[in-house]
């Protein structure tokens, strides 16, 4: 009688466990296909990535306009083409800080989109674990039932080793769940940051 009620207490404690989880990868499933990837985050990438080409523009056409000036400063040698010319005054002109600025500011470009993507693909993760974890809860749940079904003792034969191994899957994709929930949270904070920030340092934008 205390072993019908053990397994009766095991089986719906972790049926409300698998239910639990089975829940969050659906919701955050739905989250995924109904928010994410939306109209306005997409405009808002765009809007970002576009003021990074801004930057991108600005400081190539600073960097050329000082390379002109300093090829019309500078005379070149006869036996030099102009091309060889132009090399040689960027060679001996042109501050490496100038060129490093520039290649700062494009290795930002598609940083923006980058970071939404992670954002999306951790909350898939998310929900496609939770919904692992679901199951292996299921299946340690089911065991005790299915053995007591069978009148075989959980604690022999190949019994335990299924226990262990999805207790150690469950364990596995439980952390896994976790990790990429985390990471959603912290990109779409970042993301949200940017925007911030961005909005903040353009003032003639309408609030």
């Amino acid at each position: 009688m205390v072993a019908d009620s053990t397994t009766t207490a095991i089986i719906a404690l972790t049926t409300a466990a698998a239910g639990g989880f089975g829940l969050a990868a659906l919701w955050i499933w739905r989250h995924v296909e109904n928010n994410l990837n939306g109209a306005d985050d997409r405009d808002k990438i765009e809007e970002l990535e576009d003021d990074r080409w801004s930057s991108v523009s600005s400081e190539l056409a600073t960097l050329h306009q000082s390379i002109e000036e300093y090829v019309d400063q500078n005379d070149s040698p006869e036996e030099l083409t102009q091309d060889e010319h132009i090399v040689n005054v960027i060679e001996q002109e042109v501050n490496p800080g100038e060129l490093e600025t520039v290649v700062k500011e494009l290795r930002k470009v598609g940083n923006i989109e980058s970071l939404y993507e992670d954002y999306v693909n951790s909350y898939e993760e998310t929900y496609v674990n939770c919904a692992k974890v679901s199951a292996s809860i299921f299946v340690l749940g089911s065991i005790p039932f299915v053995s007591d079904l069978f009148s075989q003792d959980p604690t022999k034969g190949i019994v335990p080793f299924v226990i262990a191994f999805m207790g150690v899957y469950f364990v596995l994709c439980l952390q896994r769940a976790v990790s990429s929930f985390n990471n959603a949270r912290s990109c779409k904070s970042e993301f949200d940051k940017r925007w911030k920030d961005y909005r903040t340092t353009t003032p003639d934008l309408d609030f």
